[in-house]
């Protein structure tokens, strides 16, 4: 992968400790940019040199070439190291995190004879497939993946029409382990809310900020508190000024883990406003909407990408559609009204929801499942996992 590990990716980072730790794998890293060591200690971790931008664009347009006129070309410096490193660790099966990795490795994968894992998380299976020139690289990259899973049935039905007929897509929702986010059942609510993600369009926080406004001028007392960084930054502080929000709207910046744990458990609900970004970016199943009602923290969110599917059927249909800030702003009021017991019950329900659901354990049996039906020669999928119902 070309970074290991951002300490925002825990979602990658947790897979890899449990194939590791808890299945037994013998599991390796490869990656052109390691980062984080400290924080994400694992091993082994083999480094090759980064691709340059000549040797990029060169792996990009040799995708678009019928298979056996690329066949023909000498491979780059890069998809040599690629090769190598894999031969050299007698590998048995290659997993590409993300969709632009599988183009990148796809060839030196296929000349060493390794079947090839692609897990599309997001961005990769929207916003990337909006260009033409995407779609065409995924169709050639892909014709000879052994699986492709996605992290949301939503990503799924966006990725199916670059895929071979014969080769049906897999949903295997990430896990979530319950360290460091403890249960605390809700006290009433006093009108805290939290906004958390990077600073960029897809994560809705300009429209949270808008509704907690609105719900304002209504008469509600709430407060809320915008945690990351990013791009955006000075937009949204400028939109604070603009709507008099000064008091009641926070720009915490980037936080530790654990700071970020600890105002999520002090606020009473998570505003998760995610929306299509301006270049069609999506979301598959926030992590934050798990570790949110894993610590007893109900969610108001949008019916954005995998929301739906992170989210108890009894609560489902209170999600509101992406960009509906006065829906938003009806929904904070509604929750901010609930009494204690209310949120007690919603808080439990919701945290039993992910339990179940987006078990870690769960996650990485599914993946050495997949691994072993296609070690042994099957592009079908091993697993199928059931899209949730609307029961809770």
């Amino acid at each position: 992968m070309p970074i290991f590990s951002e300490l925002t990716q825990t979602f990658v980072y947790e897979l890899l400790s449990n194939l590791q730790a808890r299945q037994g794998l013998d599991v390796e890293v490869l990656t052109w940019n390691r980062k984080n060591a400290e924080e994400r200690p694992f091993h082994p971790v083999y480094e090759v040199s980064p691709p340059t931008s000549a040797e990029l664009a060169r792996l990009r347009a040799q995708r678009t070439l019928p298979p056996s006129w690329e066949n023909g070309l000498p491979p780059t410096r890069f998809e040599k190291q690629v090769r190598q490193r894999l031969v050299a660790s007698r590998t048995d099966i290659v997993h590409a995190q993300f969709g632009p990795t599988a183009v990148l490795i796809g060839r030196a994968c296929r000349e060493a004879g390794i079947p090839l894992v692609v897990t599309f998380r997001g961005r990769d299976a929207s916003a990337k497939i909006r260009k033409w020139r995407w779609r065409r690289l995924y169709r050639r990259s892909l014709a000879n993946a052994a699986a492709i899973t996605c992290v949301s049935p939503d990503l799924c039905e966006r990725i199916r029409p670059m895929l071979p007929a014969e080769l049906e897509p897999v949903f295997i929702p990430g896990g979530k382990h319950p360290r460091l986010l403890e249960y605390r059942p809700p006290g009433p609510p006093s009108g805290r809310l939290v906004s958390i993600g990077r600073l960029i369009d897809k994560k809705g926080h300009s429209d949270a900020i808008r509704a907690v406004a609105r719900a304002r001028e209504s008469g509600a007392e709430v407060t809320l508190t915008v945690i990351g960084e990013g791009p955006l930054r000075d937009r949204l502080q400028e939109e604070i000024a603009e709507l008099g929000l000064e008091g009641s709207v926070t720009l915490t910046g980037p936080l530790p883990f654990e700071r970020v744990v600890a105002l999520m458990g002090e606020a009473d609900f998570l505003v998760a406003a995610n929306r299509t970004g301006a270049k069609g970016d999506r979301e598959g199943i926030p992590n934050v909407v798990k570790e949110a009602q894993l610590l007893g923290v109900p969610v108001i969110g949008t019916r954005h990408g995998g929301i739906p599917y992170a989210i108890p059927g009894a609560f489902r249909t209170e999600l509101v559609a992406e960009g509906d800030i006065d829906g938003l702003a009806r929904r904070i009021r509604e929750m901010n009204q609930l009494s204690e017991g209310e949120l007690e019950e919603r808080a439990r329900i919701g945290r039993r929801f992910v339990l179940d659901r987006f078990d870690p354990v769960v996650e990485a049996r599914d993946y050495q499942g997949l691994y072993e039906q296609v070690a042994g020669g099957s592009k079908a999928p091993a697993v199928s996992r059931e899209v949730f119902g609307d029961h809770a």
